[in-house]
């Protein structure tokens, strides 16, 4: 991501849903073979709209997929951003995170699963002080006998959505979604291991207006570290930032925008340093 995308930063995590999507598609992930399966085993309940039913769940077992690969490859800042673009176009009620969509699975669904990769690759500790984390968790707390149908208004169509959400939920089903995606994300480096290295002085350059690329320790904070650290500091609240500059209120919707874009120009120049560092090396090997 170039530093003329500035602007766009914390938005362009989610393309690392879109990343997912295109591990699967690479690696056969969701095949005619897998359908076929599906469909064999929903022919004693769906009988003619077999092949309909098992292409929904597919469809819906993709989406957490592309999702479970987006956290484990960058963490948090995907599941945080995800968040934050539903806060601009929901109002996050119960009813709305509870909610199957014909192409999605329940938001609610999706954070659960989110949290666990979360939780097992050790971003906890870095996380758990965020209203965020809070509102995560209250959100993946919600049962899976509470997920309502995408078309609740339909008593013919009712059985067959339950059903379907059913089968999707299953334990083992999440499970294989799970297994899928470790197996395919084994070679990445643990993007956590990375904050954990440059999280200090990440947050050191931020909260005094500086490009984070400062080298420490013989290495500079790498991307995925940098764009969870902004994210972080974002999310925080920036209030040291304010303190510096003179004459910029948090209160000022106009200032905020401005010192937000600040923020996400810092963030990818420091990227742009990274690789430019990265290619030094590979040029003199």
């Amino acid at each position: 991501m170039p530093c003329s995308q500035s602007k766009s930063l914390f938005m362009n995590c989610l393309l690392y849903h879109e990343v997912g999507h295109f591990i699967a598609e690479e690696a056969g992930v969701f095949s005619t073979k897998e359908l076929d399966k599906v469909t064999e085993q929903f022919k004693d309940f769906f009988k003619q709209y077999a092949s309909w039913a098992a292409e929904v769940v597919l469809v819906w077992m993709e989406e957490l997929f592309a999702d479970l690969v987006a956290v484990k490859l960058l963490g948090p800042a995907y599941t945080l951003s995800y968040l934050e673009l539903l806060r601009l176009v929901t109002d996050l009620s119960h009813e709305q995170m509870q909610t199957f969509g014909i192409d999605h699975p329940a938001d609610a669904l999706r954070f659960r699963e989110q949290l666990k990769i979360l939780k097992d690759d050790k971003w906890v500790k870095y996380i758990k002080n965020l209203n965020q984390w809070k509102e995560l968790e209250k959100i993946a707390a919600i049962k899976k006998n509470q997920y309502r149908p995408p078309y609740e208004d339909d008593p013919d169509m009712l059985p067959i959505w339950k059903r379907l959400m059913e089968f999707l939920c299953d334990d083992e089903r999440i499970k294989s979604v799970h297994d899928k995606v470790s197996n395919l994300t084994s070679d990445r480096e643990n993007s956590c291991k990375h904050f954990a290295e440059s999280s200090e002085i990440i947050e050191e350059c931020l909260q005094y207006g500086i490009v984070p690329s400062v080298a420490k320790n013989e290495h500079m904070p790498r991307p995925t570290a940098i764009i969870n650290g902004a994210v972080f500091f974002w999310l925080s609240g920036m209030s040291e930032l304010y303190q510096i500059i003179p004459k910029i209120s948090e209160n000022k919707v106009k200032d905020r925008a401005f010192l937000e874009a600040r923020l996400e120009m810092w963030c990818l120049k420091a990227i742009e340093d990274w690789l430019i560092e990265r290619n030094k090396k590979r040029v003199k090997s």
